[in-house]
């Protein structure tokens, strides 16, 4: 009887343990998310401002005249465009990788409460 009371005991300290980390764990990884969130967030911004600079760019020189240097610098900006739009769009996956994480943890605590 006294050893299936310690182990009981013993039991209940080891899930008052678990349930006490949890909540504190997944906070922590919600913060971590938002500030991920934020960062993102304002890399996407700058990379936006730089792809309409080089969009500006890219119809000033589609103005000029016609010559061999012309094409290959409005090959340029469009290869430095397209780099822009990807790395923005990478941006933008990762924000949302971390949306589905932030989201997926508060389920988390709401099944465990």
């Amino acid at each position: 009887m006294k050893k299936s009371f310690s182990f009981i005991f013993i039991v209940l300290i080891i899930i008052g343990c678990l349930a006490y980390q949890t909540p504190v764990i997944a906070d922590v990884l919600l913060e971590n998310a938002q500030a991920d969130k934020a960062k993102l967030e304002a890399e996407l911004a700058n990379l936006e401002k730089e792809i309409a600079a080089k969009q500006k760019e890219l119809d000033t020189q589609k103005g000029q005249s016609v010559s061999i240097s012309r094409d290959i610098s409005i090959l340029r900006s469009q290869i430095d465009k397209s780099k822009l739009d990807i790395k923005a769009k990478n941006l933008v996956i990762q924000r949302l990788g971390g949306e589905i994480t932030a989201k997926n943890q508060s389920l988390i605590l709401r099944l465990k409460t």
